[in-house]
């Protein structure tokens, strides 16, 4: 059991390796860089929320679509929709604050790609930070139903997008990241509480 936990870890860190490595060569050095920045100030906002909180060493996993910062101890459905919300909101202060040097290119893509990333985080899409808030404050208000109404949610928002990336993919060529994301995500969703 040990050694399968083993290469799954490698297996995901090799796989988040692998989309730096595509995103570089593909986009160039300047945006791979802005791309590094916004996921980090991303998961710095959360990492605040913790720290805010008490929660002082959230454990942090790579997976194929990123990096996820598990609490050590179990979240109240509020605290977990604050600490969900903290990383968009963390991206929306940095795209805001790029504007300003948006003559520049490494602040415009920053800019760019920054409310992107928010945008997507707060689609109801679970594990995406939306999805959990969808996922908390449902559970928190209507139980069982609440669960069932996220995981529905979710499920119907991840259709909407694979049709949306297939038609983009065809029509105007976007590429097959988005559309691989987007499949990663079919595969995360469970219908239990999911940690942050």
């Amino acid at each position: 059991m040990l050694i399968r936990s083993f290469f799954v870890k490698m297996l995901s860190l090799l796989s988040f390796l692998l989309w730096l490595l595509l995103l570089c060569y593909c986009e160039g050095p300047l945006r791979a860089l802005a791309v590094v920045l916004a996921v980090t100030f991303h998961e710095c906002g959360h990492l605040f929320a913790f720290w805010l909180l008490g929660e002082k060493r959230p454990r942090l996993s790579f997976h194929a679509l990123g990096l996820t910062l598990t609490p050590r101890r179990m979240l109240s459905y509020r605290h977990e929709a604050a600490v969900s919300l903290c990383g968009p909101l963390v991206n929306l202060l940095t795209a805001l604050c790029s504007l300003p040097f948006s003559s520049l290119s490494f602040f415009s893509a920053l800019s760019a790609i920054s409310f992107l990333l928010a945008f997507v985080h707060l689609l109801p899409i679970i594990p995406l930070d939306g999805g959990r808030i969808c996922f908390a404050l449902s559970q928190a208000r209507f139980g069982e139903s609440g669960v069932r109404f996220a995981a529905a949610l979710s499920r119907i928002t991840l259709c909407i997008s694979l049709f949306f990336f297939l038609y983009f993919l065809l029509y105007y060529g976007i590429g097959l990241a988005p559309l691989f994301s987007v499949l990663m995500l079919f595969h995360e969703q469970q219908p239990y509480r999911y940690d942050l």
